[in-house]
């Protein structure tokens, strides 16, 4: 009777065991060389490997950011050597725990806090690189401006006004005149454009970060993996899980620059 229980609780578990290692990762990004054992090169953005299949990090360095419908987005760094090791070793033992998310606030106050958590240290700007102020926070009609305030070339101090309706533009030749260079940035929101000749510090902080542009088709590529890995989940929790990956990579990104790219690449309509 009991050899009967035993055989019963193995025939039931073994499918679950096995249903365990099935899980499918698709590949984002490699930093550094991440060989695939099994196939003999190395991992390539869009791989899809199982939790079974052993992988090599060439350095210490080296990292992958791999995700999966059921686990999500995880990140592998800091592998000591160069033994293989299967992917579910690598996950239970070197993942870096993705930031987690901040809910959604209302109110002038929560709006102008977040604003300003968000452009700050380095700011990814996508696109046209503008962002929507809300109107219901920011009256920016005239006289009101947005200005920016920087060092240029020379070490002479530069101001510039970058508010272009109800919205701020932070591209390069926006802010610089130039696409060959960049710097940090303090962007100050006044309500009468005569008090931007103040001292810069004077008015309302937006931000102070350093702007940032990458090479977009190849973002684009990697955040294709993360919608048609998650695609079956809301459009919502897909945008989050696309802004922490940004963020993981390439630093802060605000949210109506976010949403105008993704719409505009018709990655993810509203």
């Amino acid at each position: 009777m009991r050899f009967k229980s035993v055989f019963i609780v193995l025939l039931f578990w073994q499918p679950l065991a096995s249903a365990q290692t099935d899980e499918t990762f698709r590949v984002i990004t490699v930093s550094g060389t991440v060989e695939h054992v099994k196939l003999n090169r190395p991992l390539q953005l869009g791989d899809r490997i199982q939790l079974t299949d052993p992988l090599t990090f060439r350095s210490k360095s080296a990292y992958a950011i791999v995700i999966s419908p059921k686990t999500g987005r995880k990140t592998i760094r800091g592998v000591p050597d160069t033994s293989p090791r299967e992917l579910k070793v690598l996950l239970e033992s070197f993942f870096k725990a993705d930031e987690r998310s901040t809910a959604s606030r209302g109110g002038k106050n929560e709006y102008w806090g977040e604003l300003n958590e968000t452009l700050r240290d380095t700011v990814l700007l996508l696109g046209d690189a503008k962002i929507t102020l809300r109107a219901e926070y920011v009256n920016l009609n005239p006289p009101a401006v947005v200005m920016a305030y920087y060092k240029g070339r020379d070490g002479k101090a530069v101001d510039k006004i970058v508010s272009l309706g109800q919205s701020v533009c932070l591209n390069q030749l926006c802010l610089f005149g130039s696409a060959d260079f960049t710097t940090k940035v303090l962007v100050e929101y006044y309500p009468q454009e005569k008090g931007s000749s103040d001292l810069p510090g004077s008015g309302e902080l937006i931000g102070y970060f350093f702007p940032r542009y990458v090479d977009e088709i190849q973002l684009e590529k990697e955040v294709h993996i993360i919608t048609e890995t998650l695609q079956d989940r809301p459009g919502n929790d897909i945008r989050m899980e696309i802004k922490k990956y940004i963020k993981s990579r390439l630093g802060n990104v605000e949210d109506s620059n976010l949403d105008a790219w993704l719409g505009n690449r018709k990655i993810l309509l509203p």
